[in-house]
C-alpha cells in the first residue's frame, strides 16, 4: 500500500465518444495468452487527502449524474480497523438539508468498510456533502445526483440478458440500463472474457478496477453499479454467480480487490463481502482482455439468505474495489442474479 492514501477526483457524466464495436477478444487459443483490451481509455486523476485511513469512497468526491439510489461507502486503508471511524458523528447535507441516513459497517476478510444509507433516495439534480470523523480528523468530500428519478421496477432484468448497449460508446463513463446504473469500467456483453462466459442465458456484466472493457476504473481502482428500487415478491434468498480473474504479481500485495455487495432496504440494509482477487490469483494460469499474465478463479455461486427481513423494494449495489492501491488490476464476471 501507498504511504499517502488517494481519494478518486471523477466526472460521472454523459460522454459524446465515438459509436464503436468490440475490438478483438474472445478465448485465446491457448490459456495464458493475454488478450487485447476491449477498450483504452485514460484514467482519471486522483487527488489526496492527507488521510492513510479512508482510502477509497463510492460515489467518488466530485462524482457527477451519481443515481440518487446509490450508498455512501467509505473503504479504510490496510492495518486500519472500524474504530477509526466515528459514524456517530458523520453527517450528510442535499445542498443545506441535512439528511438522515443509517450506518453499517463491515468488518471484512479483505477490507474494513463503512456505509451510510439515506432514508430515503437523494435529491435529484443535487450537491451532495459529506463529513465522517476519521482517526480524529474531519474528512469531507461532494458529489452530485443524476436528474433522473429511481423507479419501482417489479421484473428486474438480472439475467442481463436484455440489457447491451449495441452499439456502444468506446469510453463509456457511465450505463444506464432499465434495472441498473454503473460507473467506472464495465460492460453487458454476450462475449466471452478469456474463460469467462455468461453463467446463464447468452449475456454476462464484466467489471474491473483497470481500463480494459468500455471505459476506466474510477480513480484506477473501482468500479461500481447500483439498481433501481426492486419488488421482491416476499423473496427472502439472493443468489448470483461470480468469478474473478487478476494480474499476477512479482511482489505480493497487502489485500487482495474486493467485491462487495450492498442490499438496501426501508427495514435495514446489509453489507456482504462476496470475495476477492486471491481466489485469482492462487488460480492457474488464465486471460481476460487487458490484464497481463492472468490468473483465473472458478466461477463461485453466492447464497444471501433472510433478505425479507430488510423489507421491499430493495436497492442493489455491486462493489469492485482495490481500496485505493491501483497497482496489479483485476476483474469479475457477475451473472444470474435471482431472487427466491
Amino acid at each position: 500500500m501507498r504511504p499517502v492514501c488517494w481519494l478518486t477526483v471523477f466526472s460521472l457524466g454523459c460522454t459524446e465518444g465515438e459509436i464503436g464495436v468490440f475490438a478483438s477478444g474472445g478465448s485465446p487459443s491457448e490459456m495464458g495468452a493475454d488478450i487485447a483490451a476491449w477498450s483504452s481509455c485514460e484514467a482519471k486523476a486522483v487527488e489526496s487527502t492527507g488521510s492513510d485511513v479512508l482510502v477509497q469512497t463510492v460515489p467518488p468526491p466530485f462524482g457527477k449524474n451519481v443515481s440518487p439510489g446509490s450508498p455512501i461507502v467509505g473503504f479504510l486503508g490496510q492495518g486500519f480497523g472500524l474504530s477509526a471511524v466515528d459514524l456517530d458523528e458523520a453527517r450528510v447535507w442535499a445542498d443545506d438539508e441535512e439528511i438522515f441516513f443509517q450506518t453499517r459497517t463491515l468488518d471484512g476478510q479483505t477490507g474494513n468498510a463503512f456505509g451510510l444509507f439515506p432514508d430515503q433516495p437523494l435529491p435529484t439534480s443535487t450537491g451532495v456533502r459529506i463529513s465522517v470523523p476519521v482517526d480524529g480528523e474531519d474528512i469531507e468530500w461532494s458529489f452530485h445526483t443524476g436528474g433522473y428519478e429511481i423507479s419501482l421496477i417489479d421484473y428486474p432484468n438480472f439475467g442481463f440478458e436484455a440489457e447491451i448497449p449495441e452499439p456502444f460508446h468506446a469510453c463509456l463513463e457511465e450505463l444506464f440500463t432499465h434495472t441498473f446504473n454503473g460507473f467506472g469500467d464495465l460492460m453487458i456483453t454476450d462475449q466471452d472474457a478469456g474463460p469467462a462466459a455468461p453463467a446463464e442465458g447468452a449475456q454476462h456484466l464484466l467489471m474491473s478496477t483497470g481500463e480494459v472493457l468500455a471505459g476506466a476504473a474510477v480513480g484506477s481502482t473501482s468500479t461500481f453499479i447500483t439498481s433501481h428500487q426492486v419488488q421482491t415478491e416476499a423473496a427472502d434468498t439472493l443468489t448470483l454467480s461470480t468469478r474473478f480473474f487478476a494480474e499476477e504479481e512479482d511482489i505480493p500485495v497487502g489485500r487482495e480487490d474486493l467485491l462487495m455487495l450492498v442490499l438496501q432496504g426501508p427495514f435495514g440494509t446489509r453489507l456482504v463481502e462476496l470475495g476477492d482477487a486471491e481466489t485469482a490469483r492462487d488460480g492457474p494460469e488464465s486471460s481476460f482482455p487487458g490484464l497481463l499474465s492472468a490468473r483465473g478463479g472458478e466461477e463461485v455461486v453466492h447464497t444471501v439468505r433472510n433478505i425479507d427481513a430488510l423489507g421491499a423494494p430493495l436497492v442493489l449495489s455491486l462493489y469492485l474495489t482495490d481500496m485505493g492501491d491501483p497497482v496489479g488490476a483485476s476483474a469479475v464476471s457477475v451473472d444470474d442474479i435471482q431472487m427466491k
